[in-house]
Formats: structure tokens, C-alpha cells, sequence
């Protein structure tokens, strides 16, 4: 069964996104696969890099798809700006660099070295700080597609998205989606779209059922979609996610794959978080600054799209 979504376009906003320059530039969504921007309990492994901006505990591995670990020589794969209490961490490639202080085993397999700099905290907090302008930003961006939990009980549901001219797609979604018993099954539809956002709405959202298939399944979209929880604060993630995780206030338990650039406040890691990072549509430089101009219309406007 298709959903039905309601389409919406900002009056006036077509010839301002024919005048927006897009860039290609580098940023902290397409550097490091995981992002925790309070205090990290990890019990499992992540393919990327990975930036904590409090403490770091547990056991697991990190970069365990940088190959080959030559290529990330003198490179900061592990990045913590508070402490670390770990019982041991296989590092496959590049170095740590922390602020705080160490105890217990970090095996640097790729070669790498443990280097102790203020500069970490410094990389964490600025990243934090672009982060959560990226989900504000985001957050602020006129809908395409509003998605609501139907009454009835589907066998699955196809979000069909609505792409602005410039491609991008900005879909309103109910985090209830991902826990009501009306939806077995979530798939998507770009309908020739090269970016997708969802700006999900709810404090507390739980990913007991709504399982991702078809496209929303499909590990090499990861890259191009985008779950924006601005609002959250808690969530649990017990079902496979396809596509980067936004969720900056948020206090995220997982015991499911994260496949895509994950950012959040503080996360307690049971299950693992995958590669491929996110290199779709985020905002200009400068263009996050523009939300605090009083009556301003934030629109398409002042967006880019990297490939």
C-alpha cells in the first residue's frame, strides 16, 4: 500500500534555489561515521571514525572498514575530548587523540598512536556546534511531504517523495510511525530525488516495528537520506536504520545496525553503526546564521547539495 502525502512548496522559492550555489565541501557528516556529543558506552564496533565529545567506556572496535590502514596513517580515527575508562578497544587504523585521561587497552592494530591535545575537545565542540545548526536548519525547512500514521493496518506502507527542483526532498514525519502496530513495513520512493530528509517529530521514539525494506533497505542510500529528530530526546533504536541519524539532544540506546553518519548526545552502543557517511544536502556555510534574523523566511535557499 502507498501512503498518501500532502505536498507543499514555499511560494517564490523556485527562482532562489536556481541562485543558491551548490558546493562540494567537507564537513563532520562526511568525515566521521559516529558522532556522540555527550558520554559513549560501547559494547560493539563501528566502521568509521569516531568523535566523543565526553567520556568513552566499554569494549569494541573502531574503523574496522578503513582499508587498508596505510591510508589513515597519522590520521585521528578515535577522538575523545573527556576521558576514557575502557576495558579494550581494537583501534584498526589511525590514531586516538584525546584530552581527558586514559585507562585500560586500546590495541592500535593500523599502527597509530595514542596523542594527548587539547585539540580534541576543541574538534568535538566545534563539531557539535555544526551539528546541531545542521539539524536546526533542517528542521526549519518547508515540507514537501507531510506522512501521517493511517488508521488502518497495512501489510506496508511507500512513502513517496515530493523533490524540490534542486532535487532535494524534505518529508514530515511522526516518530510514532516507527512504533505503531498499522505499519509492518516502510519502504521509499525517490521519484528522482538526490536527497531525502526527514525531519521526524516526537521527544521519545521507539523503532520496535515499521522494518525498512525495498530502498529504504538498501545500504548504498545511506548516503542521501537523511533522519533529522530535532525534538528528541530519548530513543531506541531495535530495528535496522538505513539513511544518517540526527538526533542531538537525544539520549540513544541501539541493539539494531545504524547504517549510515550517526550523531547524537549520549549513547549507550549494543549494536553496530556502519558506512556509507552522508554527502547529501546540508546547509551553505553561513546560511545557519540566517535563522536568527528576526521575520526571516528560511526556504530552500542558502542549501547545498555535495556529491
Amino acid at each position: 500500500m502507498k501512503i498518501r502525502t500532502r505536498a507543499a512548496f514555499a511560494a517564490g522559492s523556485f527562482v532562489a534555489i536556481a541562485a543558491a550555489p551548490l558546493a562540494a565541501q567537507a564537513g563532520v557528516l562526511d568525515t566521521w561515521n559516529l558522532l556522540v556529543f555527550g558520554d559513549h558506552q560501547i559494547s560493539s564496533n563501528v566502521e568509521g571514525r569516531v568523535l566523543v565529545r565526553g567520556n568513552l567506556t566499554g569494549t569494541g572496535d573502531v574503523g574496522t572498514r578503513l582499508t587498508p590502514s596505510g591510508n589513515f596513517v597519522g590520521q585521528d580515527t578515535l577522538l575523545v575530548g573527556g576521558n576514557i575508562n575502557v576495558g579494550n578497544i581494537q583501534l584498526q587504523a589511525g590514531n586516538l587523540r584525546r584530552t581527558g585521561t586514559r585507562t585500560g587497552n586500546i590495541n592500535f592494530n593500523g599502527g597509530g598512536s595514542d596523542i594527548v591535545n587539547a585539540s580534541a575537545l576543541a574538534t568535538a565542540n566545534s563539531a557539535h556546534t555544526e551539528v546541531i545548526g545542521i539539524s536546526n536548519f533542517l528542521a526549519s525547512q518547508t515540507a514537501t511531504n507531510t506522512v501521517n500514521i493511517p488508521g488502518g493496518q497495512p501489510a506496508g506502507l511507500t512513502i513517496n517523495a515530493t523533490p524540490r527542483p534542486d532535487g532535494v526532498a524534505i518529508i514530515s514525519i511522526p516518530g510514532g510511525i516507527f512504533s505503531s502496530g498499522n505499519v509492518q513495513s516502510l519502504n521509499l520512493n525517490f521519484n528522482g530525488a538526490t536527497s531525502v530528509i526527514f525531519n521526524v517529530s516526537g521527544t521519545s521514539v521507539n523503532f520496535t516495528g515499521a522494518n525498512f525494506v525495498g530502498q529504504l533497505a538498501n545500504a548504498s542510500n545511506a548516503s542521501r537520506i537523511l533522519w533529522n529528530f530535532n525534538a528528541a530526546t530519548t530513543i531506541n533504536v531495535q530495528r535496522q536504520l538505513t539513511g544518517a541519524f540526527i538526533a542531538v539532544n537525544a539520549n540513544v540506546t541501539n541493539t539494531s545496525t545504524i547504517i549510515g553518519t550517526t550523531a547524537v548526545n549520549n549513547f549507550t552502543q549494543n549494536g553496530q553503526v556502519h558506512v556509507p557517511l552522508y554527502t547529501g544536502y546540508i546547509p551553505a556555510p553561513g546560511a545557519v546564521g540566517l535563522l536568527g534574523l528576526a521575520g526571516l523566511m528560511v526556504g530552500p535557499i542558502g542549501g547545498r547539495r555535495r556529491r
